[in-house]
């Protein structure tokens, strides 16, 4: 998989600095498009004509999302572009919104270069380390420098040699960007990340599928896996059909595995009914309106898998069940 720079906005001024002209030409029934920054602080909807303009107050490099409505279907895109005048060229693709050409912004092809770059590297860490902090260091200057920080985060998160490389790029960038959706928490997830040595689960209160309160003790257990997911992110659920397959060999090993939802209180019937249907009958608990561990820990990616040991010890950080499996050398 590419890299995908995914993961609050500002007023300058009354007049737009970023005016962005997408034209899709198709034979499907689209009705409306929208279009809305990352922050979503600026949300411009249209109803659908081959060519549409949006008009943003942004004056710098920032990232926008594109959604054109076929019914209940949805064709989307997430682009970082310049400020400018900016004519996109797209098509409605079998799951998403294709973008065949961007004009007037070269921070779109540059962005595709380094996640091709960054594709090529994924076996090599440590020069992997060095095209990211580099490319930090060249957009230390505008807001893309603070997916580009997060995204270190998570390739590093077993590796407090190189997390703390990264702390004086930070540092001297200062709170310049605390206006911008990914920059809260991300120093303290660093600080956590090479800090936090245990998890105490003890101190916590979570609901389980009956609807009972109570504390997880994971001390004497010789190894516990946390799931941290929620109903609305893709890969949690991809995953937990991978789960569901390997069960029986997690228990055979004596390795807990609990999967902790973060969805809101609203969701917990959803929850409940969820893994019912798919029979996820595996330790499975629901955190409740506040005191997260969730957000205790500054989790910013889902899913995020932590191993403990038998004192609550963190021995890695994952993002992905087969990553899981590989670390705990569980094979067919």
């Amino acid at each position: 998989m590419k890299l995908l720079f995914v993961l609050l906005g500002i007023s300058f001024s009354l007049t737009a600095q970023t005016s962005i002209t997408v034209i899709v030409k198709t034979d499907k029934v689209i009705e409306k498009a929208d279009a809305y920054d990352l922050s979503q602080k600026e949300h411009q909807k249209a109803a659908y004509k081959d060519t549409l303009s949006f008009r943003f107050h942004k004056n710098q490099v920032d990232c926008y999302n594109l959604r054109y409505f076929e019914g209940e279907k949805v064709y989307s895109a997430q682009l970082w572009l310049n400020n400018g005048d900016i004519t996109i060229y797209a098509h409605p693709g079998k799951q998403a919104l294709v973008i065949d050409s961007v004009i007037n912004s070269p921070f779109y092809y540059y962005l595709d270069r380094l996640s091709d770059y960054h594709y090529s590297l994924k076996d090599s860490a440590d020069l992997l380390n060095t095209v990211l902090l580099q490319a930090f260091r060249e957009n230390a200057d505008n807001v893309f420098s603070l997916a580009l920080a997060h995204h270190y985060l998570g390739v590093n998160q077993n590796n407090k040699a190189a997390l703390r490389a990264l702390q004086p790029l930070l540092k001297e960038q200062g709170d310049r960007f605390s206006w911008f959706l990914l920059y809260e928490g991300l120093g303290d997830r660093l600080e956590k990340l090479l800090s936090r040595e245990v998890i105490d689960t003890g101190k916590f209160r979570f609901k389980d599928t009956g609807g009972k309160i109570s504390t997880l003790k994971t001390e004497n257990d010789e190894v516990t896996v946390l799931d941290f997911w929620f109903l609305g992110c893709p890969p949690c659920i991809e995953d937990h059909k991978s789960i569901h397959l390997w069960k029986e060999k997690l228990k055979q090993k004596n390795i807990r595995f609990i999967s902790i939802s973060k969805d809101p209180p609203e969701k917990e019937k959803t929850w409940r009914s969820y893994l019912l249907k798919n029979g996820y009958d595996w330790e499975n608990y629901i955190e409740p309106a506040k005191g997260k561990l969730s957000r205790e820990l500054n989790l910013s990616a889902y899913p995020t898998y932590i191993i403990l040991g038998r004192k609550g010890e963190i021995l890695a950080y994952y993002n992905d069940f087969e990553r899981v499996l590989k670390h705990l050398d569980i094979q067919p």
